[in-house]
């Protein structure tokens, strides 16, 4: 199993994911829309701009979403296995407002727009699922900006990097690991701080034996001493 496939509960999925506020019927109908698919590490699921409006459930793995900021990517959030992605750009027309692309082997369910708009249609629990989606993520992102604004970078760095830990992270035998392909630049931007400020960050984090890194993984030694850097009590 992949290190961060989401583990299904007894009945299903769990339900903070799409295909865990389904009803099994409901899911039993979209496990037989469109075609399977599958992705290699960093590979783009949807690219932002494009005017496509198909969509991935993901079955496996985990992807990030990432939008342009003049020269630099920004991480907007992460998705897990059970998630959706790209139905906005499906229910909408509009193009893509983001990219999604894969951190680590991913497979997923391809869905046109019109399948997946019919099937939203004959299926209200799946309707009314992907609306309390983006409220979820509409108020997740809200709290996170309230929780980060007036704070120094240091503090919003160990906050990020505990968030990630806590969601994504797996226990490893130094301490949390986080190996979700998210590159420095990315935690930079979801840390509203330059690149040059999360580098002086993560070396004295190193220093302090609070951190380990390598390329695009994080292990989190000492999670007290990131709380308290996170000034969470």
């Amino acid at each position: 199993m992949s290190a961060h496939q989401v583990v299904r509960e007894p009945d299903g999925w769990p339900p903070r994911v799409f295909l865990g506020r389904l009803r099994p019927g409901t899911g039993a109908r979209l496990a037989v829309l469109g075609s399977r698919v599958h992705f290699a590490d960093q590979a783009y699921l949807l690219h932002e701009g494009d005017r496509s409006d198909h969509v991935f459930v993901l079955l496996s793995g985990l992807v990030k979403v990432v939008g342009e900021m003049g020269d630099r990517e920004v991480l907007i959030s992460l998705r897990l296995a059970g998630d959706v992605v790209g139905e906005l750009g499906a229910m909408t027309g509009e193009p893509r407002v983001a990219a999604v692309v894969a951190c680590g082997e991913v497979s997923a369910r391809r869905i046109s727009g019109g399948s997946w708009r019919a099937f939203l249609a004959d299926h209200q629990d799946a309707s009314v699922a992907t609306n309390q989606l983006l409220c979820d993520r509409l108020v997740a992102a809200t709290r996170r900006q309230l929780d980060l604004a007036g704070r120094q970078a240091r503090v919003r760095v160990a906050r990020v990097l505990w968030e990630l830990g806590c969601e994504f992270g797996q226990r490893g035998p130094r301490g949390l690991e986080i190996a979700v392909g998210i590159s420095q630049a990315e935690l930079a931007s979801a840390a509203g701080c330059s690149e040059s400020t999360l580098r002086d960050l993560i070396k004295e984090f190193r220093s302090a034996g609070v951190l380990a890194t390598g390329y695009r993984r994080y292990v989190l030694l000492n999670e007290n001493k990131l709380l308290a850097a996170a000034d969470i009590q």
